[in-house]
């Protein structure tokens, strides 16, 4: 094709390759996917109700994995001082994003979901992958386990003695 102002430093048709004398251009188009994110808010829901609320702060240093189901691939975010987090330009597809709870205070606990499934679509943000904690009773370091099994052995002493009792008592009354 031909332009429509004069270049004085070149002629055309002459298929010389030069800097300034170029007689042929193309231009090739490339597939962009169109990428999304995912990701959002670690608060704590003082009022334990799952949502949340206005005045509930984020917690900050909240570790949040996020796994490409279809690859097995993880990428780790840590929450900022404000609680988001924030994975950015994912390619459509499927994720799952979980919160790692021993990331935050030993006495919180969660009060909502501990993981997301995402199926991802190409240019639409997934922002809704929060995480809300509060606070728990403390522990008191008892485990109830070791008070069962002891439980289950006072029981078979108590019947063993209560059964060695009765016999004495038998005994002595047939003597």
């Amino acid at each position: 094709s031909t332009a429509n102002e004069p270049d004085v430093d070149s002629t055309p048709g002459n298929d010389e390759p030069t800097e300034d004398d170029q007689d042929d251009a193309s231009v090739s188009a490339t597939a962009v996917l169109v990428t999304a994110n995912i990701g959002d808010f670690v608060w704590l829901d003082r009022d334990r109700d799952g949502r949340q609320d206005a005045g509930e702060p984020g917690i900050a240093g909240a570790r949040v994995t996020l796994t490409d189901v279809a690859t097995g691939a993880q990428t780790q975010a840590t929450t900022d001082s404000t609680g988001r987090y924030l994975f950015v330009s994912l390619n459509p597809g499927n994720y799952r994003v979980v919160v790692d709870t021993r990331s935050v205070a030993n006495n919180l606990g969660l009060t909502t979901t501990g993981t997301y499934n995402v199926n991802l679509q190409g240019g639409v943000d997934f922002l809704d992958a929060d995480f809300g904690f509060a606070e728990m009773l403390p522990r008191t370091g008892m485990d109830a386990d070791a008070f069962g099994g002891l439980g289950i052995v006072s029981v078979i002493v108590g019947a063993f003695l209560l059964l060695t009792t009765r016999r004495r008592e038998r005994r002595s009354y047939l003597v």
